[in-house]
């Protein structure tokens, strides 16, 4: 599987530029799977209310999945390091894991930025892109093959 991600400061365009690699690498037949880290103080707002998984939470269970035909929601309740995650989505089978966020980890990175340069404390830059001044739709295939290219294969 291979490992990359997109870092910068919120509201860079981070999220825009993910979801053009989902849709260009998808395109390509390319199976992608995205962690996201959502790095401000509060908390997910997962189900809290009456349905029956809520239900199990309340009553202590760490985590609990809804599954129907086709597709599966995961709550889980207690922390779970970057690898253990990494670890879980190589199980599924994903060819592609683009990380959003997560600035201090040591994969390859684009490195959203309106300086048009990367911050000195983010590592592992491979690309910077500029959402002001970079036309994605035309930048998207070079950034995909830097993505492809650079990334970290891990098995």
């Amino acid at each position: 599987m291979r490992v990359f991600q997109v870092v910068g400061w919120s509201n860079s365009g981070k999220t825009t530029l993910t979801a053009e690699l989902i849709t260009f690498f998808s395109a390509q037949g390319v199976k992608v799977s995205t962690i996201k880290h959502h790095g401000k103080a509060e908390v997910l707002h997962l189900d809290r209310g009456e349905t029956d998984t809520a239900k199990h939470r309340k009553a202590g269970a760490v985590s609990s999945m809804l599954t129907s035909k086709g597709e599966q929601q995961w709550n889980i309740e207690q922390p779970l390091s970057l690898e253990m995650m990494i670890q879980m989505h190589l199980l599924l089978g994903t060819e592609l894991l683009l990380i959003e966020g997560y600035k201090q980890e040591m994969y390859p990175k684009i490195a959203v930025s309106d300086s048009g340069a990367a911050p000195a404390s983010i590592t592992n830059v491979k690309a910077v892109w500029n959402k002001e001044t970079d036309e994605l739709h035309h930048s998207i295939e070079e950034l995909g093959r830097i993505v492809w290219e650079k990334s970290e294969i891990i098995l």
